[in-house]
């Protein structure tokens, strides 16, 4: 993105009256095909109520990587505001259609503004900024998504968020043996919510793999538990770099690294309890040579946001972070995933981009907290 993209986004009123064409990017298939139903009986009509003729066009996912298409169309149609209903993977679409749009393009436009209107299975991202049913629990569903529709419809607040960027290296699935291969190239992707490195995108392949779910996010926390037992812990190498340009290295065996832009990941954990999404920096959680014995104190601890009183897990900050498999595990495949879906494997860069997007957020939203 241009120097002067950013500086016009900077530039942005802080209220939603500014916008005027309004895009819906739809994911039927989110939550097992559940949204299909909650869009069309529930959030549709709110749309047409609190926005009316605001709305430019409703556009349906049809495919993996429909949002990033619908995305990019819109902003070409010069809509100002999209919102992403859908899960963490509609708005990882979506984020990625506009930078990506952004990067390849000459054009001074002002990106569109968005925000997420929740429909997945976690929706991590959503609890996060308060637009998730979660945060409301003394409301019903229907109670609860008028509130949201309303509110970034009359007064929600326009915040400048940062971005995360991840550089992997890209895989393919060996369709003899059905496990990943590494490939002489780099794929880039941008995160809003987080991305990781080793046990969390091992779960979520193993998730997103399966043919067919009768529950999603109950599959989701089998195969948590499940991987504990399972999994192979890698030996890490790992290069902090802080906003100071100032360079920490530091290495060991390790079960997971998460590079927090939010706090939330895997159906509700606090993973990155002190995560702000303006502040230029990841927070980096870092869980060690845990196993089953230690996953079943630490887990808990997850979903509370004090899993840093446990000895295997450490909190560190940076606006980079380069991530290697050293030593013995210098070969091995280490997945890695950017808001829930595989972006490549190890080795890779993670980056901060600042103020790359504005997102709404509720009035009632706490700023401070952001």
């Amino acid at each position: 993105m241009s120097s002067h993209q950013k500086q016009q986004q900077k530039n942005g009123e802080n209220n939603v009256g500014q916008f005027k064409k309004v895009g819906v990017i739809f994911n039927p298939a989110a939550n097992k095909g559940y949204a299909k139903v909650m869009f069309e009986e529930l959030v549709h009509p709110l749309l047409i109520k609190y926005f009316g003729e605001r709305i430019h066009q409703v556009f349906e996912t049809r495919k993996a990587g429909g949002g990033f298409d619908g995305a990019v169309q819109m902003a070409k149609e010069g809509c100002d505001l999209i919102l992403a209903c859908g899960g963490d993977g509609t708005l990882h679409e979506v984020v990625n259609g506009l930078l990506k749009k952004a990067q390849n393009s000459d054009a001074q436009e002002l990106l569109p503004a968005i925000s997420v209107l929740p429909l997945g299975t976690s929706d991590d991202f959503a609890t996060h900024v308060q637009l998730s049913c979660k945060c409301v629990p003394q409301l019903s569903k229907e109670a609860a998504y008028e509130s949201f529709v309303e509110s970034l419809s009359r007064s929600g607040t326009v915040l400048n968020i940062d971005i995360g960027s991840v550089t992997a290296t890209k895989v393919s699935i060996n369709q003899e043996t059905q496990v990943y291969d590494k490939l002489n190239e780099q794929n880039t992707e941008y995160f809003i919510n987080e991305a990781s490195c080793g046990i969390g995108a091992d779960v979520i392949d193993t998730v997103n793999r399966a043919s067919s779910l009768w529950n999603k996010a109950f599959y989701n926390s089998f195969q948590a538990l499940w991987k504990q037992f399972t999994y192979q812990n890698r030996d890490l190498e790992w290069k902090l770099t802080n906003e100071n340009d100032e360079t920490v290295v530091d290495s060991g065996v390790s079960q997971l690294l998460v590079m927090g832009n939010a706090r939330y990941f895997g159906n509700g954990m606090m993973i990155c309890p002190d995560a702000l999404l303006n502040d230029g920096l990841f927070q980096i959680t870092h869980l060690s040579n845990v196993n089953a014995v230690n996953a079943l104190s630490i887990i808990p601890k997850l979903f509370s946001g004090t899993q840093s009183q446990h000895p295997k897990v450490t909190h560190h900050t940076a606006v980079k972070a380069e991530v290697s498999c050293i030593r013995s595990d210098a070969d091995a495949i280490v997945l890695i995933e950017a808001d829930g879906e595989i972006a490549g494997a190890l080795p890779a860069t993670f980056s901060i981009v600042r103020d790359a997007i504005r997102f709404v957020v509720p009035s009632t939203h706490p700023l401070y907290g952001h």
